[in-house]
């Protein structure tokens, strides 16, 4: 078994903060009188939907697991800045500074209550507040996405790349050690590994194996890329729109998988989610079309790097079906709230199956994407 930080994460007894104490930290520390908050489910942190005085929520406060470093959360509130400052404009929650000005505060000690509402000690965790950015969730809707909403979603990924591109630990005491971010693809064979034999099936582990082994075939050749932090896990799971029928993202949110990565493996995690498994052998014409338009704004990005997309989509998809094991061995927590089911999972692997990876990459390429 590896000894991954995101397991010990996992691990970390739960001590959870209740709604008063929030409140009481946000009136203290954020200058947030007379709000309320609402707790949103979550697989080891706290966090909490608030609402001002006159009703409707509108930010958003987190709380991390006390195993969180302070660094790595400081770093996530850096990159929110870059990509608010960018001159791109892109549509993304935004990080509230508290009234001293910073961007990441402490929960428990000098910041907060020193006791919950018990009377036992409160955990001293890394907390922050972002704004809430209204909408629909975009996996809530069905595929095929309008045109338009597709084109923005590679574009909007391109930029968020490019914004984030000059950010850097050094000047903060951060190193991203690999592991401390389980939903890291580069994970996948150490995982399988790890929790493969926790399958049901023989059929379930040899999916997951043939997609562990398929990824590292191509490991070393994204390991000789150049890495960058980048998002993680923009997909339409942390993409909101306005409604069924929008043309463009209303907000990108939850930065919190942010790691460093090669850019074709953070283009990879969106893509996955884009695959319509529903649509046969059209499964990849929404794909096809974020791509082509992510290609448009990354003009910097090399094209034949979209052979590596295959290996990283069923690399991904192992990884959603190992994640909830994960969470069970490790905290006994059930993940169902935030997980597709893994039957859906280990289907998905079955139907890219059907295809070559040569097959998938021909499905993935049009006029549009090379010009």
């Amino acid at each position: 078994m590896h000894d991954f930080e995101g397991y010990r994460a996992l691990a970390q007894p739960v001590h959870r903060v209740s709604e008063a104490q929030a409140e009481r930290f946000l009136a203290k520390v954020y200058g947030m009188e007379g709000v309320t908050v609402r707790r949103i489910v979550t697989e080891r942190d706290d966090t909490f939907a608030v609402a001002g005085a006159t009703g409707g929520t509108r930010w958003v406060l987190k709380i991390e697991n006390p195993a969180e470093e302070y660094a790595a959360v400081e770093m996530r509130a850096r990159a929110l800045r870059l990509v608010e400052n960018s001159s791109d404009a892109i549509p993304a929650m935004r990080i509230v500074p508290a009234l001293d000005g910073r961007l990441v505060t402490i929960f428990g000690g000098e910041d907060g209550d020193d006791s919950d509402d018990e009377g036992g000690s409160a955990p001293v965790c890394a907390a922050s507040v972002t704004t809430y950015v209204d909408g629909i969730v975009l996996a809530r809707l069905p595929m095929p996405y309008e045109p338009r909403l597709v084109d923005d979603i590679g574009i909007r990924l391109a930029q968020v790349q490019e914004a984030l591109a000059p950010l850097s630990g050094d000047d903060i005491g951060f190193t991203d050690a690999r592991g401390r971010i389980l939903w890291d693809v580069d994970l996948v064979t150490d995982l399988v590994d790890d929790l493969s034999d926790l399958l049901n099936t023989p059929r379930q582990r040899n999916l997951v194996e043939c997609a562990a082994a398929g990824y590292a075939d191509i490991r070393t050749i994204l390991g000789a890329l150049p890495a960058q932090y980048c998002h993680g896990d923009f997909h339409p799971g942390n993409i909101i729109v306005h409604g069924p029928r929008s043309t463009s993202i209303r907000g990108v949110i939850d930065f919190g998988d942010m790691h460093a990565m090669s850019d074709v493996a953070d283009l990879g995690t969106c893509l996955t989610y884009l695959i319509d498994f529903s649509n046969g052998n059209h499964a990849f014409d929404v794909c096809r079309r974020a791509l082509a338009a992510y290609l448009r704004q990354r003009r910097g990005f090399d094209p034949a790097l979209v052979e590596l997309l295959p290996a990283i989509f069923k690399a991904r998809i192992a990884l959603a079906i190992l994640l909830p094991i994960m969470v069970e061995r490790f905290s006994g927590a059930r993940p169902g709230h935030y997980l597709t089911s893994a039957s859906r999972r280990f289907r998905q692997l079955e139907m890219l199956e059907r295809w070559t990876d040569d097959e998938i990459v021909r499905m993935l390429q049009s006029d549009a994407a090379w010009a």
